[in-house]
C-alpha cells in the first residue's frame, strides 16, 4: 500500500510496501485537506521512462495502473488534481516520490492485464458495482435473510445514484452517495491519426452504351452584294453574328491605253508590263460569210479551205485543235 497525503498544492507519498514491476491492484488511500471539498479528484501516476495513466479515487482510494509498472528503478511519481462541476482544474498537486520500482518475479507464461480503462469509466463501473451491491442487500432483505432479534432501529440507508449529461466538449457523470455527489467531467479525447490507405478496388464493370446523340446544326453562310457575312441554321439555334468581309477598294488598273485608230490592234512590243503600241494590221481585210458544215473526223478539209480565203493566215492542227497564226 501507498498512503498520499495532499495539503493544498503539495503531496507526499510514503509506500508502506514495496513497489514491483508486473504487479496489479497496488492499493494507494489519499488524505486530503479541507481545500479538496467538493472536488472531483483524479490521480496521475508516471515514471521516468514508461508511460502514464490516470485514475479515479473514489472514497480516497485508488489503484496503480500496471501500466506504469514496466521498468525497473524507475522512479514513480504520483500526482492529483481536482475539477469544480464545469471541469475546471481547480487544484494541481506537486509530484510526489513514490519510491525506486523493484524488479519483480514474472512467470514464463506471465500474461499482462487488460488495459486500465479511463477514470471516467472507473467511475461508471464503481456506481454500477455499488448499485448492483445495494440492489443484491435490498433483495435479500426483501427474501428475509437478514432477519432477526428485533434490534434498535438503524439509521436509514441510502442507495447510490448515477446520472450522466452533456456538457460543452464532453460529459458529465454524477454519483450521489451518503457522502453527497461526486461530479466527474469526462472530455472528448483528441481525435486519432489517419488510418493506412485501403488497397485499390478491383475494377468495375463497363458501363452500358449511350444513346446516340441527336444530329447537329448545319450553319450555312451567305454573303450579299455590299460584303455582309451572315449565317442561318436548320435547328432554331442563335447564329453568329452578322459580319462585313469587303475589303477597301483596290486602286486603278493601267488598262487600255488612250490612242489607236480605226481598225488598228493592240499588242506587246516586249515582256515589259504594260509595253504596248497600237498596230495596224498588213494583210487586207477578209470578209467570208459562207457557212459550211464539217462532218466529224474532216478537220484536215476545214482547214484546207481555210486556207485559201484567209491567205497570210496560217492554220495548222495541234493535238486536235485548229490554231490560226498571223504573218506580219
Amino acid at each position: 500500500m501507498i498512503t498520499v497525503t495532499v495539503n493544498n498544492r503539495k503531496a507526499v507519498a510514503v509506500p508502506l510496501t514495496d513497489v514491483t514491476t508486473g504487479a496489479t491492484g497496488i492499493p494507494v488511500s489519499f488524505h486530503f485537506s479541507e481545500d479538496w471539498d467538493g472536488l472531483s479528484k483524479v490521480a496521475v501516476f508516471r515514471t521516468d521512462n514508461g508511460g502514464s495513466a490516470e485514475m479515479a479515487i473514489l472514497m480516497n482510494q485508488a489503484t496503480v495502473p500496471h501500466e506504469v509498472l514496466t521498468n525497473a528503478y524507475d522512479i514513480l511519481w504520483i500526482g492529483v488534481y481536482g475539477e469544480n462541476a464545469g471541469g475546471t482544474i481547480i487544484i494541481p498537486t506537486i509530484w510526489a516520490n513514490a519510491g525506486a520500482i523493484q524488479p519483480g518475479t514474472e512467470s514464463e507464461s506471465y500474461d499482462p492485464a487488460e488495459p486500465t480503462p479511463s477514470w471516467a469509466a472507473q467511475v461508471q463501473a464503481a456506481a454500477e458495482e455499488a448499485l448492483g451491491i445495494a440492489n443484491e442487500i435490498q433483495t435479500k432483505a426483501d427474501n428475509g435473510d437478514f432477519d432477526g432479534e428485533d434490534g434498535a432501529d438503524g439509521q436509514d440507508g441510502y442507495s447510490p445514484t448515477v446520472s450522466t449529461s452533456v456538457i460543452t466538449g464532453g460529459h458529465q457523470i454524477i454519483v450521489t452517495d451518503v457522502d453527497g455527489s461526486h461530479v466527474f467531467n469526462v472530455m472528448d479525447g483528441k481525435d486519432g491519426k489517419d488510418g493506412k490507405d485501403g488497397k485499390n478496388g478491383s475494377d468495375g464493370q463497363d458501363g452500358h452504351d449511350g444513346q446516340d446523340g441527336e444530329n447537329g446544326a448545319t450553319f450555312t453562310p451567305a454573303v450579299n452584294e455590299a460584303g455582309d457575312l451572315s449565317w442561318t441554321n436548320n435547328k432554331d439555334l442563335p447564329n453568329p453574328s452578322t459580319v462585313n468581309i469587303r475589303g477597301p477598294q483596290g486602286a486603278t488598273g493601267a488598262g487600255v491605253p488612250n490612242g489607236g485608230a480605226t481598225g488598228t490592234f493592240l499588242r506587246k512590243k516586249s515582256s515589259t508590263n504594260q509595253d504596248t503600241e497600237w498596230k495596224a494590221p498588213s494583210a487586207s481585210e477578209v470578209t467570208y460569210s459562207e457557212e459550211t458544215t464539217y462532218a466529224a473526223g474532216t478537220i484536215g478539209k476545214a482547214v484546207g479551205d481555210l486556207q485559201q480565203l484567209t491567205g497570210d493566215i496560217g492554220l495548222s492542227v495541234v493535238n486536235g485543235k485548229l490554231c490560226m497564226t498571223y504573218n506580219d
